[in-house]
Parts: C-alpha cells; structure tokens; sequence
C-alpha cells in the first residue's frame, strides 16, 4: 500500500516575505506556526502549501512516521522534494490514497476535511 509524506515546504519568496514582516504577518507562516500544534492549529487554506515530501509503500502510520522522522536514509522512502525534512507534527501521511492523518506530538489525528476531494490534486505536489 502507498504512503505518501506532505510537508510545508517555503520557497525562497515566502521566507524572505517572513524575514521581512515576521511569521504572524505571513499566511504561510501563520499556517507553519499553527500546525506545529497539530490539527487544532489547521485551517483548510493551509492545504495550498504542503507539499509532496516522501512516497514509501506502507500501510502502517507509525512505520512511515519511522522510516520518515530523523533524516529518511531508508531504501524504501523516495524523498521527492529537494527540501523535504523530518516528519514531525502538523506534517500529513496519507495512507492508501485515501486516508489522510496529521501527525501530533502523540500519535495521529484523522483528517475528514479531505473525504469529499481525494482527488490527485487535492494536495500540491
């Protein structure tokens, strides 16, 4: 079964936008802040800046959490952004294409926010 990492991941602009009005002044920002809460921080604009990070084949989220967390050097993890990082909370695992779970400070919480859009661009990649 496929897994795959999303991570909010900041171009060059957005973090010199951030360097230059402050986190709280920024949406991205804002939304990186929050989410490192867990889910109570999301709010579903914030789907617009995750980004794709790893594809692994596992149907486990404590497996993908592990072979993700602390700098993936696993042969079955596929880092697919340059700029990808270790899970942590407030990144998203999506399992199976269908289900996806945000990470917290202990364990996981579902996400229904995306049970009427599991769609190939529900997240951007």
């Amino acid at each position: 079964m496929a897994a795959r990492v999303y991570q909010i991941i900041m171009n060059k602009t957005q973090r010199d936008a951030i360097n230059k009005h402050g986190w709280d002044n920024v949406d991205v920002g804002k939304a990186l802040s929050n989410v490192q809460h867990g889910f109570k921080g999301w709010m579903p604009h914030y789907q617009q800046y995750y980004k794709l990070a790893f594809e692994l084949e596992s149907d486990s989220l404590d497996e993908v959490f592990e072979l993700t967390n602390l700098y993936p050097k696993s042969e079955k993890v596929t880092r697919v952004h340059n700029h990808a990082m270790s899970t942590s909370v407030g990144h998203i695992i999506e399992l199976d294409g269908t289900r996806m779970f945000m990470v917290e400070d202990e364990g996981f919480e579902r996400m229904y926010v995306f049970e009427d859009e599991i769609s190939e661009d529900r997240m951007v990649s």
